[in-house]
């Protein structure tokens, strides 16, 4: 991930951008870059926007309360 006035990610990073965890995983990453949580969170829509056609969220209040419903889910351990 480099930033240079804009996010420019790698293709293992644009597959990760697909699923839930490696969104959340980017925007952890990328919010160094940004001045709010919300301004890294839009960055990285747009840009799934670009490749995928969709937003993966219809908001950013909607993937904050996702991302704290992760968070808060108890962990299964496998036998």
């Amino acid at each position: 991930m480099k930033f240079e006035k804009e996010l420019i990610l790698d293709n293992l990073e644009l597959r990760q951008l697909a699923t839930r965890g490696g969104f959340y995983d980017l925007w952890n990453k990328s919010i160094k870059y940004f001045k709010t949580y919300e301004d890294a969170y839009e960055a990285l829509e747009d840009i799934h926007d670009a490749q995928y056609f969709e937003r993966k969220w219809s908001s950013y209040e909607s993937y904050r309360m996702c991302y704290n419903r992760s968070l808060k889910k108890p962990k299964i351990k496998k036998r």
